[in-house]
């Protein structure tokens, strides 16, 4: 869950909330998992068209990784909704 942001200001000055998703896509996929070479698996996680990426190296590290890709998919997001409009 994405916390309550305080710049209701900036919702408004943009079009666009990052707590509602108005204005924005609302895609969330499942994890893409591939094979790589050396046989660690790349798993990708995309939300609201931000993509965060990790090496694992079985499956069963995929599902604690997840939580690790959701961080970054969100400071992602904050990064880019506090990029001035």
């Amino acid at each position: 869950r994405i916390p309550r942001l305080k710049s209701a200001w900036l919702d408004r000055a943009c079009g666009f909330s990052l707590m509602s998703g108005e204005g924005m896509e609302k895609t969330t996929m499942g994890p893409e998992i591939t094979t790589q070479p050396d046989g660690s698996l790349r798993v990708c996680l995309t939300e609201s068209g931000i993509t965060a990426c990790c090496s694992v190296s079985s499956a069963q590290l995929v599902d604690s990784c997840l939580p690790q890709l959701r961080e970054s998919i969100f400071k992602q997001a904050l990064r880019a909704y506090e990029q001035p409009c």
